[in-house]
C-alpha cells in the first residue's frame, strides 16, 4: 500500500490555499503590483461610501470659525471690503468657492488609486508594460479630476439652493454691472444674503442708470427671481 504523497497532506492542511498561492503566483509582476494597488483602495473607498452615507467622513464641510459668538463667521468680509469680488460669483457661490476644484482630497486620491489599480490589472493582460502603465495613470487622472468635480458642482449646487432672495430686502448692495433705468434691462448687483456675499440680477425704478461701482438698497424681491433698487442718495433714512 502506497503511503499519501506530502503534496496530498499540504493540500488538506491548507484548506485550498495552496491554489490561492498558485494564482498569485501565477501573476506577472506589473499585475501583482496592480492588484495591490486596487485592492486596498476599493476596500477603503467602500468604507468611506459608507460612512459617507451615515453622515461621517464629510471634508467638505465649512470651516468658518465664530469666535465672537454673534452668529456671523468672523472671516466674513465687512463693509466695502465685503464687495470686492470675481465676476465668477454666481448664485451664492463665490468665484473662488466655484473654482476651488480641491484636486488632491481624500476622495480623489483613492478614486486615483482605485482606477489606476483596476485599469492597470485589466490592461495588463493584453497589452505591453508601457502601455498599460501609461493607459492606467491616464484613467486614474481622469477619475481623479471627476470626483473632484463632482463634489465641486455637489457644493455649488448646495451652496446655491439655499439662498432666499428675499432676505435681501433692506440691504445695501453694490452694483457690479450696471443696472439700466426704469426697468428697461436689468443689471446684477452684489448683495450679503444669508451671510453669504452674493451676485444677483437686479432692476431699478430710477430714471438714471446706476453705474457700476454705486451703493444701493434692496427694496423689493420680485416672483421672477429679480431684487428692485434704488440708489441711496434717495433714502434719507438710511444712516451713514
Amino acid at each position: 500500500m502506497t503511503a499519501p504523497s506530502a503534496d496530498v497532506y499540504y493540500e488538506a492542511e491548507d484548506g485550498g490555499r495552496g491554489e490561492d498561492m498558485l494564482w498569485w503566483n501565477g501573476l506577472s509582476s506589473l499585475q501583482q503590483f496592480f492588484y495591490v494597488i486596487a485592492i486596498p483602495a476599493t476596500v477603503l473607498l467602500l468604507i468611506q461610501t459608507i460612512l459617507l452615507f451615515f453622515g461621517f467622513g464629510d471634508e467638505d464641510s465649512d470651516g468658518d470659525v465664530d469666535a465672537s459668538a454673534d452668529g456671523i463667521p468672523d472671516d466674513l468680509p465687512d463693509g466695502d471690503a465685503a464687495f470686492e469680488m470675481d465676476a465668477d460669483d454666481i448664485g451664492g457661490v463665490s468665484g473662488a468657492d466655484a473654482a476651488d476644484l480641491r484636486l488632491f482630497s481624500v476622495r480623489g486620491i483613492i478614486s486615483f488609486f482605485v482606477v489606476t489599480g483596476w485599469c492597470g490589472v485589466i490592461f495588463s493582460s493584453f497589452m505591453p508594460p508601457w502601455l498599460t502603465v501609461l493607459l492606467a495613470l491616464v484613467l486614474g487622472a481622469a477619475g481623479l479630476y471627476l470626483t473632484a468635480k463632482l463634489f465641486q458642482w455637489s457644493r455649488m449646487l448646495q451652496s446655491s439652493g439655499n439662498i432666499r432672495r428675499v432676505r435681501a430686502v433692506g440691504q445695501i448692495a453694490e452694483v457690479y454691472i450696471p443696472v439700466p433705468a426704469s426697468r428697461r434691462g436689468t443689471g446684477r448687483i452684489m448683495v450679503l444674503i444669508q451671510e453669504r456675499l452674493t451676485e444677483q440680477e437686479a432692476i431699478t425704478d430710477s430714471r438714471q442708470t446706476l453705474p457700476t461701482g454705486s451703493q444701493v438698497i434692496v427694496r423689493q424681491a420680485l416672483h421672477d427671481g429679480l431684487l428692485l433698487v434704488e440708489p441711496i442718495r434717495q433714502d434719507r433714512n438710511i444712516k451713514g
